[in-house]
């Protein structure tokens, strides 16, 4: 599953499992998610969701991302 990526990959996906793991993101997360929304807007906060951990738990946000990852881990 991992033999895809790069090095920097490895070590973002790392990070972004780690911090994904502590408390403090679990219990305020939405929280920081929603005051990311009334400061910076949905789309920029969005964007950087999608650019951070949305890329490691999610497929992609279009059918053609989705299409792609399931070409790759074929």
């Amino acid at each position: 599953m991992f033999s895809h990526d790069s090095t920097f990959e490895l070590v973002k996906k790392f990070f972004i499992y780690k911090i994904m793991g502590n408390d403090i993101c679990i219990n305020y997360g939405l929280v920081g998610m929603e005051f990311g929304y009334r400061l910076f807007g949905v789309r920029l906060t969005n964007a950087v969701i999608e650019q951070t951990a949305g890329t490691i738990f999610t497929g992609g946000v279009t059918l053609d991302d989705l299409k792609k990852d399931i070409s790759t881990l074929e």
